[in-house]
């Protein structure tokens, strides 16, 4: 540490973290100690960890927006998309994953199942 300027090492586990993740890590670090530098007073929550580029990134991946029937049920639509793409894959869960058409149909047996044996109505809290 000098007047002018703070110098920072890296020690980690090779084993665990590759140089390109560290860099970025320490990338982040300094953007971090930058926002702090030029407002004290800024909250920790409210300070900048991704530089204007990455940001750029997220809101192009972000604009997912898409007009639908607003008229139209989310259930309707799913089996919509169900009979549009029966094969493509709808759900990943750790090593598994179900199509679209295996979704709505385990999606519907347990519909019937709530409706049939829990005695379930519309507006009844699940």
């Amino acid at each position: 540490e000098s007047s002018e300027n703070i110098i920072c090492n890296w020690e980690y586990a090779t084993s665990l973290f590759n140089e390109s993740t560290i860099r970025a890590f320490a990338e982040r670090f300094e953007l971090l100690l930058e926002g702090i530098v030029s407002d004290v007073k800024t909250k920790l929550a409210e300070l900048p960890l991704t530089t204007v580029t990455e940001q750029q990134q997220l809101t192009l991946w972000n604009n997912t927006k898409v007009d639908y029937p607003s008229n139209s049920c989310i259930h309707h639509l799913f089996e919509e998309q169900a009979g549009l793409k029966p094969d493509k894959v709808a759900l990943v869960f750790e090593n598994e994953s179900l199509t679209y058409l295996q979704l709505n149909q385990k999606a519907n047996q347990l519909a019937h199942y709530l409706k049939e044996k829990r005695k379930v109505r519309p507006d009844t809290l699940v």
